[in-house]
């Protein structure tokens, strides 16, 4: 940590983030974090997920309890930050589908100051007076905004308090049937439709995801695309796969914007 204005000096912080400039003149500083900017997380890696991507989604379309603090700041991943809207949902989805393209800033560190606004690394806080006894600076992932939420200062709740599970919602689909196909040899390729149980419009459901395994002896997805609309997601949503080492990767985020 460095300080400048009236005085300089810098300081390193203890191993729960905390600092101080002691004996300080009166006069306004200026307080700098030094932290050197981290590699920004690969697509697909842990703590960013479906939940992430539908807690951004119902943000926008006002379903539930609105994110706030830190967690509004990690789901506005676009650049310039301009407010939470369908990209977001989309660009965080994509980083969880190990998508390398389409992502904003997904998975990127930011620190945080003034309430929740995020600012590169490193950051400042100025006007800070010799009396100040707080300064404070956070981290956070941006498009970690929900389950595994990064943010957690020492011996307290996250900034938002409102929980790991603001703005969820218990699942809905009970079952997913995958079809049973005859397809003779001489075809090479093939649609066939996958299907839910009954989804209840009350329940006001935004997005879902799904995992299949399949023997790539036998069949195939084709890679540019291996998931199409129909049925429900016919219409305003957004539906994405991707292929992974014996999986094969789902998702579908509506899309009303």
């Amino acid at each position: 940590m460095t300080l400048s204005g009236a005085s300089s000096g810098t300081t390193t912080t203890d191993a729960l983030g905390g600092y101080t400039f002691a004996s300080l003149s009166a006069g306004t500083y200026t307080v700098t974090a030094g932290l050197p900017t981290p590699t920004p997380r690969l697509p697909g890696s842990a703590g960013i997920a479906t939940v992430d991507s539908i807690a951004a989604q119902r943000h926008f379309l006002n379903l539930g309890t609105p994110l706030a603090g830190c967690r509004k700041a990690a789901a506005d991943v676009n650049t310039p930050p301009n407010g939470i809207a369908t990209s977001d949902a989309i660009a965080i989805q994509r980083f969880f589908l190990t998508l390398a393209t389409g992502i904003a800033q997904t998975g990127q560190y930011r620190f945080t100051t003034d309430g929740g606004l995020t600012v590169p690394i490193p950051a400042t806080i100025t006007g800070i007076t010799a009396t100040t006894i707080t300064a404070d600076f956070g981290v956070l992932i941006l498009g970690d905004c929900q389950t595994g939420f990064i943010f957690r200062p020492e011996g307290g709740p996250a900034q938002d308090a409102a929980g790991a599970s603001a703005g969820g919602v218990a699942a809905t689909v009970s079952a997913v049937t995958l079809p049973e196909v005859v397809v003779d040899h001489s075809n090479s390729n093939f649609i066939a439709q996958v299907t839910t149980t009954t989804i209840n419009a009350g329940d006001k459901l935004v997005g879902f995801q799904g995992d299949f395994t399949f023997d790539e002896r036998v069949v195939r997805f084709q890679s540019d695309e291996p998931v199409q609309k129909a049925g429900l997601t016919g219409g305003n949503w957004n539906v994405s796969g991707n292929v992974l080492p014996e999986k094969k990767r789902w998702e579908s985020t509506l899309n009303d914007e």
